[in-house]
């Protein structure tokens, strides 16, 4: 016979898959589960860049009892095992369906260099002026000859091929990040006071 617990859990690692897929598809990232019973546990789901590199490790809870802390720590070993470049945790809203609104956990650390990575990443990407509503777009155009011109969505959605994400209606600049630069070495964990 199958825990319950268990099969909660595997229907929680499905859902985030399949909900999770659709918001990181247009990046290029995909999000898969793991071999369950690994002698070396890498982790629950895995974010996976399109070269296939491991971009998250994530361990999924779907548990009344809160022991997030013990959670995090596994996450980020989990993460280091995986050579991942980021550790994360997520867990499950009680009482709330959608998956998408469950907890993802991690350490201040870890996010911070998450969001140090993210501002380079876009620090590195062109600005540029949409000719048609002067609106800021940061994107790469690594796909479209120099001479296509450049609008944003809300112009002309993907008239030249172009992959431009507008983030917000109001004026706020368009992102879109292809990074292919190596990532660095995980850190080591240290846990404990």
């Amino acid at each position: 016979m199958v825990n319950p617990s268990k099969i909660k859990g595997d229907r929680f690692e499905w859902d985030l898959v399949n909900d999770a897929t659709v918001a990181l598809v247009p990046a290029g990232l995909e999000i898969e589960r793991t071999k369950a019973g690994s002698e070396r546990d890498l982790g629950d789901l895995h974010i996976r860049t399109p070269d296939r590199r491991v971009l998250a490790a994530c361990q999924a809870k779907n548990r009344r009892e809160r022991k997030w802390s013990a959670w995090t720590d596994d996450a980020l070993r989990q993460a280091q095992r995986a050579r991942a470049r980021f550790g994360v945790l997520f867990v499950k809203r009680i009482g709330v369906a959608s998956v998408l609104r469950s907890y993802a956990i991690m350490p201040i650390a870890e996010y911070l260099r998450l969001l140090v990575a993210l501002h380079t990443a876009e620090s590195a990407v062109p600005e540029m002026v949409c000719p048609n509503c002067a609106a800021t777009i940061r994107a790469r155009m690594a796909d479209s000859p120099v001479s296509t011109p450049v609008t944003c969505d809300r112009c002309v959605p993907g008239a030249h091929g172009e992959r431009i994400d507008v983030s917000l209606p109001d004026q706020t600049p368009c992102h879109h990040l292809t990074v292919s630069a190596p990532y660095p070495p995980y850190p080591a964990v240290r846990l404990g006071p």
